[in-house]
């Protein structure tokens, strides 16, 4: 995955993740992954791998789709 990307997809999570009420320590918690790892997902310092990507989507209630769409939002936002 490419350094926009991995940032991108870690903003979509952080937007979620706060518009759930949900704080790092607590989503990480409900995904058995480590509020640290959280922290460098959101940051755009860590790729999702497979193996987190379900456990993060699982606390979501919202589509894959409407998590892609997210990403390619803040892309075009970014792109002025």
């Amino acid at each position: 995955m490419e350094q926009n990307q991995v940032k991108l997809t870690g903003e979509a999570v952080r937007i979620v993740r706060i518009n759930l009420g949900m704080t790092q320590r607590e989503l990480a918690s409900k995904a058995g992954i480590s509020p640290a790892l959280v922290s460098m997902i959101e940051n755009g310092e860590k790729t999702v791998t497979k193996k987190v990507e379900p456990k993060i989507r699982e606390q979501f209630p919202i589509s894959d789709e409407a998590l892609t769409e997210l990403v390619e939002a803040i892309q075009r936002i970014q792109k002025g």
